[in-house]
């Protein structure tokens, strides 16, 4: 059974973006948007399928719009999520 996520466990992620990237979501966000497009011109082998490769980009994607929400948020910025 996998359990709930919850605020306090997400500690060392926002401890991570505060110490590696200054608390920039909006650079970090960049970043993944070109590790996304990046993934597309792996060469498709036994190694990684084209399914891995959309569950990777699917888990980026998500991960990217979660940041951006946050970020939008600390800005007092309507946002709308990726649907």
């Amino acid at each position: 059974m996998v359990s709930k996520t919850k605020k306090k466990d997400l500690g060392p992620v926002a401890r991570y973006v505060n110490e590696i990237h200054e608390g920039n979501l909006l650079w970090l966000t960049m970043n993944l948007d070109r590790a996304i497009y990046m993934l597309h011109y792996i060469p498709q082998d036994d190694s990684f399928s084209a399914h891995q490769r959309q569950n990777v980009c699917f888990a980026l994607l998500g991960l990217r719009e979660s940041l951006m929400e946050v970020f939008f948020n600390q800005h007092n910025v309507e946002y709308s999520q990726w649907q």
